[in-house]
């Protein structure tokens, strides 16, 4: 069975990414949405994770969501320096998840990578394919994990497609068409209904 390389910070000789790393990694989020709770509620559950830094444009909604998740620190947006400036600033950060809207995923994820953090980008991983490209070249130079946060492709359901792909059992796959639906509330506070 074909297996998703591990990241870099992977200290283990165990190549299975759902394997802990052996040490603790030191998380950063950008943004306070729901999103971002979400993932934040689940990162706290894995033994080799510590929620260092938050960061928000508004600094009661980073206050909230440090004391709520459980995050050492939480950055906000002063005169001079943005809320995501100060977390990438932050020497205690080693991994940044960035749940902003995908319009500012690029500027962000391009400063926690000068900034020398790894960073999981929530979908969509930017807006065209030349700030794909230009993240990817950038986490390479500098050797970091840059990863879209796609939690499917760790399902054993994707694994178990990618090797019936690789033996060929399908034969060539010429088109693939996927779809992720999920029930909306009809809620006009909600973003997706603004």
């Amino acid at each position: 069975m074909r297996r998703i390389a591990a990241p870099p910070w992977h200290g283990g000789s165990n190549d299975d990414p759902l394997v802990a790393t052996g040490r603790t990694l030191r998380w950063g989020v950008v943004a306070t949405g729901g999103i971002a709770g979400r993932t934040t509620s689940q990162l706290a559950r894995l033994a080799d994770a510590e929620l260092v830094a938050v960061s928000s444009r508004d600094a009661g909604k980073a206050a909230t969501f440090a004391r709520d998740h459980g995050f050492a620190r939480g950055y906000s947006d002063t005169d001079a320096v943005t809320g995501y400036q100060h977390l990438a600033a932050d020497p205690e950060v080693e991994v940044v998840y960035v749940a902003t809207p995908h319009g500012q995923h690029h500027e962000v994820t391009a400063a926690m990578l000068r900034a020398g953090k790894h960073v999981l980008v929530e979908k969509a991983f930017t807006i065209n394919a030349r700030e794909a490209r230009e993240l990817a070249n950038l986490a390479r130079d500098r050797q970091l994990f840059l990863m879209e946060a796609l939690w499917t492709r760790f399902l054993p359901a994707f694994q178990y497609a990618l090797d019936v792909i690789e033996q060929g059992k399908i034969g060539a796959i010429r088109y693939v068409q996927a779809e992720l639906g999920f029930t909306a509330v009809d809620d006009p506070r909600s973003r997706l209904w603004a």
